[in-house]
């Protein structure tokens, strides 16, 4: 699948770079949390797929 995030890349590499961002403290938490709790790689990885696109909007909204 095009665009898709590796599960390897994980949701603590994303919450990490949100941090690194100054995003606000609950999507970072979690995005780490995400990280931790979810066992199956399939659903780990529309987690990770739902942050970016959430990380996104808000990069998009800040420009604004």
């Amino acid at each position: 699948m095009s665009g898709a995030i590796a599960p390897v890349d994980g949701a603590h590499a994303i919450a990490a770079y949100a941090g690194s961002l100054g995003f606000p403290e609950p999507f970072t938490t979690f995005a780490f949390l995400a990280d931790l709790w979810e066992d199956n790689a399939a659903e780990r990885a529309q987690l990770e797929q739902d942050m970016v696109r959430e990380a996104e909007a808000m990069l998009r909204g800040m420009g604004d």
